[in-house]
């Protein structure tokens, strides 16, 4: 025999609407810790969308080349679609601190953005490289303009010494020169050539920033993974080789001006004790609170390259007919 319970009508309705309330405020309860988790451990997530348009009325194939970053003409393009993940460190106090930050990027910047500090051939003999397995081929063969790069995987540690010591451990931005990779922190939409071709958007390595005081800042550290003297290297090849990275900056009492001095310099690769380096100079001044006056000079030299090398020609040739 069987028995079915029937209840009132209202006692059925206040019973769905208890559950239902129930699960809100689990779910509530739920969100609320994880928030809570997140701020207790200043885990932060974020990111940008970056894109635009270039018109070019001498480009017909949509290629706005030698130009990097904006490099396609007449068409949309999706530059940065960045995603990160990041635990910032208190950078004052008695107290140890650690963090890092790990980023994603996908778009038409992200080729210009890998770990490409390993050529296909070396930039001294010509002979074939095996590059770095970073994040060249992680997506986008069939596609020469889109690709995913992860340009930030690093540590971070604060230690309480003297006025206070940053250092990074890992894969960065290079800290150089005044334009970056990142779209937020540039003025501008597109960059300048002297970014395009004479400075490097990343390394692998260490970087130590010490404050001496309110107005000065030194910085410092060694560099590998790269056969192009430190810069863009990744974490398999060419880690025999190590450059360097220094400077400083200066910045005046009222923060309208700063001065910042830095450079890198080391042999080309394992294969080649060639000197490859460069320095470069920002002065800044704030004239009012919209218009900001920058001097950028940028020096670099690289040793025996091909261009003054008697194999260039067969490389050429071997690449042409390959």
């Amino acid at each position: 025999m069987k028995y079915i319970l029937k209840l009132p009508s209202w006692l059925s309705f206040a019973i769905a609407i208890s559950m239902l309330t129930f699960s809100i405020y689990s779910n509530n309860l739920c969100a609320n810790n994880l928030k809570k988790l997140f701020n207790d451990s200043r885990l932060e997530f974020g990111g940008w969308i970056n894109g635009g348009a270039t018109y070019n009325p001498s480009q017909n194939n949509g290629f706005n080349g030698p130009v990097i970053f904006a490099d396609q003409a007449n068409r949309f393009q999706l530059n940065q679609l960045n995603l990160f993940m990041r635990r910032s460190v208190v950078s004052e106090g008695n107290a140890w601190d650690f963090g890092g930050r790990f980023d994603f990027m996908f778009g038409t910047d992200a080729i210009f953005t890998q770990a490409f500090g390993v050529p296909a051939y070396d930039v001294n003999s010509g002979e074939p490289l095996k590059r770095s397995n970073w994040d060249l081929d992680l997506c986008c063969s069939s596609s020469r303009t889109y690709g995913i790069a992860l340009p930030q995987a690093y540590l971070e540690t604060y230690a309480p010494v003297g006025n206070g010591l940053n250092i990074k451990l890992g894969h960065f931005y290079t800290p150089t020169g005044f334009e970056t990779v990142p779209a937020p922190d540039n003025f501008f939409y597109t960059r300048a050539y002297t970014l395009n071709v004479g400075e490097p958007f990343t390394h692998t390595g260490m970087l130590a920033n010490y404050k001496i005081n309110s107005n000065w800042l030194v910085l410092a550290g060694p560099l590998t993974g790269s056969a192009n003297g430190g810069w863009d290297g990744g974490w398999d090849k060419q880690l025999g080789n190590w450059s360097g990275i220094a400077g400083f900056t200066w910045t005046s009492d009222n923060h309208a001006t700063s001065f910042h001095f830095s450079g890198t310099y080391g042999e080309t690769s394992t294969r080649s004790s060639e000197p490859w380096g460069f320095y470069n100079i920002v002065l800044q001044h704030r004239i009012n609170p919209k218009t900001l006056l920058v001097l950028h000079h940028v020096y670099g030299q690289a040793g025996g390259v091909l261009l003054n090398n008697l194999k260039y020609t067969n490389i050429l040739q071997r690449t042409q007919n390959g």
